[in-house]
């Protein structure tokens, strides 16, 4: 996560300073997204009875890459992320990406208390 804190803008980072990653777990991608590895990970506030979770998912190459040629990005999850937020008036403030050509950003629910994310990460989790 260390990687990732430095992808995101100063106020951004401070902000992820009061969180810690508490758990981890696959998550089943969307049918346009089939092959590619997607991660929910909670992290649980230090200061306060909040949660935050955030999605990873791996970046491939462009699609387009053999026509427009390759990105001036090495790692796909910056190319990915550079693009989103070149298109994007306001995209969201937890977008970055890791040194393993993955991009994350936040989940579906923002914040919460910290049993109820857990018992629904879980839940999903053992469903699938």
């Amino acid at each position: 996560m260390t990687g990732y804190r430095g992808t995101l803008e100063q106020d951004r980072r401070h902000l992820l300073n009061h969180f810690r990653l508490a758990d981890i777990a696959h998550k089943v991608v969307g049918v346009g997204s089939v092959g590619t590895r997607a991660w929910i990970m909670l992290l649980e506030s230090t200061i306060a009875d909040e949660a935050l979770v955030l999605q990873a998912k791996q970046a491939g190459p462009s699609a387009l890459s053999s026509y427009a040629g390759s990105s001036e990005q090495l790692n796909q999850g910056e190319r990915v992320v550079v693009g989103q937020r070149m298109m994007q008036a306001t995209s969201d403030i937890f977008l970055g990406w890791l040194r393993a050509d993955a991009h994350l950003r936040q989940g579906r629910r923002r914040r919460a208390r910290r049993s109820p994310h857990r018992s629904l990460i879980r839940s999903r989790c053992n469903a699938s």
